[in-house]
């Protein structure tokens, strides 16, 4: 606030903004405090500056102005009484930020390409600010008398302060006297026909953000009725039209949508219609504005409700989650479809339900470990009735996968798929946001590589222990990060789950020891020897 004043209101010096030093002339800065009566650049004593004097008729309204912020509460009273009534200014710093305004529009007058916030605010120009709030509205009567020209070019600049400026009050009191401006005294109605909407109008209808209107008029979903302006186009369309593209937009339910309220991966929802477990409603405009499928809404929430119905059980060995189960399977998209389908029609083992977790108020979406393990678990090659298999349901798979998914395909954090990318072993799509990658891509390398965290679930083994039942095999040298041949490791991982039915139907109640690889008897807690 001080910046503004250039002045001494005591001794009515005129205070200098840069070095008296002719040969340096920098502005003055006291960036540590160190330098306050000499220049920090080339030490020239300020003090031998020439002081010039504010005009003494300019002194009562500097005065007056200065009165505001006096340490006396009387005089601060007695300036703000000076204030007219006719303007809305009720504490001293409304009346100043107001009197900035004025200052600011009169320098935009005289120079219309200076910089409102960085123009300097020198005596004269608040002397002449402050004549027109203390003679207001005399001064509001003044403008009038003025040419057109002149008087249409302040309003301007007033009507462009009182839209930017962040004083309220000011806006307020700008907006009272643009009110006397002839181009505002004539209401324009600019509101479209009826039966007719604006741009804005057909956005606020439709739920998306107005620069989508002119993308839809420009792939030709819309067409509007008629068209004006050449740089930022206004167009005017027909309500009918506008709104029966919402009933377009708000059919059914979007993919995502109906994902998270499943509780299901976003790519689980293109294999339930792909099972005609949910009826797809395509829409060319939703996949045009959102790039996202929608789904009937009533099959989603019968989904919904049939998976609320279920039970939910203690946690135990008995059952497993479904993501877990899914790590077994490789080569391949995770069945969800098939394992709910099944579910529903009564035809998988045990069924689902959800198992008690911490970390899920409802539980974690489980089935019987003993039918993961038969029906599940699997490469690219495996015979399970489980398998997602988009050719024959007559639909074709997406085209691409996310990166969510194709961590889960391999089965692999971000981190491999980032050094997968560094060594040009998976490349996403190029010049395409957001990042996805093509599915046959991703398939051929599944197909040829094996992840160490896939055959450790297949064991149910952690993966660190799953050296110690496959170093006594021959193996071929991986890429790295955990990816082999997928013939090596496959073949060695088919032994081992061989070694282990034969050891659990000779002990029935043998059960996989986990972290080390081991096995151990359940019911007497008897070590067994590792299979190998």
């Amino acid at each position: 606030m001080l910046r503004h004043f250039d002045f001494c209101p005591v001794s009515w010096d005129i205070l200098i903004r840069s070095c008296p030093n002719r040969f340096c002339g920098k502005p003055l800065t006291w960036p540590r405090a160190d330098s306050l009566r000499e220049c920090r650049h080339c030490r020239e004593p300020l003090v031998s500056a020439a002081s010039d004097k504010v005009a003494k008729h300019h002194r009562p309204n500097l005065r007056w102005l200065a009165d505001l912020f006096d340490e006396s509460a009387e005089i601060r009273l007695a300036a703000m009484r000076r204030v007219p009534a006719a303007l809305p200014l009720h504490c001293e710093t409304d009346v100043y930020e107001f009197v900035l305004a004025i200052v600011r529009a009169w320098q935009l007058v005289s120079d219309a390409g200076l910089d409102m916030d960085d123009a300097p605010v020198g005596h004269r120009a608040l002397c002449e600010a402050v004549s027109f709030v203390l003679e207001y509205p005399k001064s509001r009567w003044d403008l009038l008398q003025r040419s057109p020209g002149e008087r249409d070019k302040l309003y301007g600049v007033m009507a462009r302060i009182s839209r930017d400026t962040a004083v309220p009050v000011v806006r307020q009191a700008l907006i009272e006297i643009l009110a006397d401006c002839p181009l505002m005294l004539v209401k324009q109605d600019r509101r479209p026909p009826p039966g007719e909407l604006n741009s804005r109008g057909a956005a606020s209808v439709l739920g998306v953000p107005p620069g989508d209107v002119g993308r839809l008029v420009e792939a030709g979903f819309l067409t509007p009725l008629s068209s004006s302006g050449t740089q930022r186009k206004q167009y005017l369309f027909d309500t009918h039209v506008v709104e029966g593209m919402r009933a377009e937009l708000t059919a059914g339910m979007s993919a995502r949508r109906a994902a998270q309220l499943l509780g299901l991966p976003l790519y689980a929802i293109p294999q339930l219609v792909a099972l005609n477990i949910l009826q797809p409603q395509p829409s060319e405009l939703s996949m045009f504005l959102r790039g996202d499928h929608r789904v009937g809404a009533e099959d989603v929430e019968k989904i919904a409700d049939w998976l609320a119905a279920l039970p939910l059980v203690p946690p135990s060995r008995e059952w497993i989650s479904l993501s877990e189960a899914f790590t077994a399977v490789g080569g391949r998209d995770k069945p969800w479809a098939a394992v709910i389908k099944a579910a529903l029609s009564r035809e998988l083992p045990g069924g689902l339900v959800f198992a008690a977790s911490s970390h899920h108020e409802r539980g974690t979406l489980s089935m019987a470990r003993l039918a993961a393990r038969e029906f599940v678990a699997g490469g690219p090659g495996s015979r399970s009735p489980l398998t997602v298999l988009y050719e024959s349901s007559g639909s074709s798979a997406p085209p691409t996968m996310t990166p969510g998914e194709v961590m889960d395909y391999l089965n692999c954090s971000a981190v491999e798929i980032s050094w997968l990318r560094e060594r040009d072993l998976l490349a996403p799509r190029q010049w395409v946001s957001p990042t996805s990658y093509e599915r046959i891509r991703v398939e051929a390398f599944g197909c040829h590589w094996m992840s160490t965290r896939e055959a450790a679930a297949r064991l149910e083994v952690e993966p660190r222990g799953l050296w110690r039942l496959i170093e006594a095999y021959p193996i071929e040298p991986g890429l790295g990060r955990g990816f082999y041949l997928r013939s090596d490791l496959e073949r060695i991982v088919n032994t081992l789950a061989s070694e282990r039915r034969t050891l659990v139907e000779r002990w029935p109640g043998l059960q996989p020891r986990g972290l080390r690889g081991g096995w151990v008897k359940a019911s007497m807690g008897e070590k067994r020897p590792r299979p190998g």
